[in-house]
């Protein structure tokens, strides 16, 4: 499942949650998130994947240049730099 098929399919399960939610009240089960951090949660998994699509590439140029003693760039900060510059974060 993609992220925006999981977002669209967490979405309508969230909307028959506050339906539910709103119907019964609210009594007898816990309050379903807010939009906000329903919101939020996609965000920061869409801005990982993002992150991981840069590393990958970079890793893949490294390929081309054999330089196997820098392949393990997970947590290289040039990703949450690339995110924030290009995404204006």
């Amino acid at each position: 499942m993609t992220l925006i098929e999981k977002l669209f399919s967490t979405y309508r399960q969230w909307e028959r949650d506050w339906d539910k939610y709103s119907d019964e009240g609210g009594e007898h089960m816990k309050k379903p998130q807010s939009h906000d951090e329903l919101i939020a949660y996609f965000e920061e998994m869409h801005k990982q994947q993002i992150k991981d699509a840069y590393n990958q590439g970079f890793r893949d140029g490294l390929e081309d240049w054999n330089c196997e003693h820098l392949r393990d760039v997970s947590e290289c900060s040039n990703a949450e730099n690339y995110y924030n510059e290009t995404f204006n974060k």
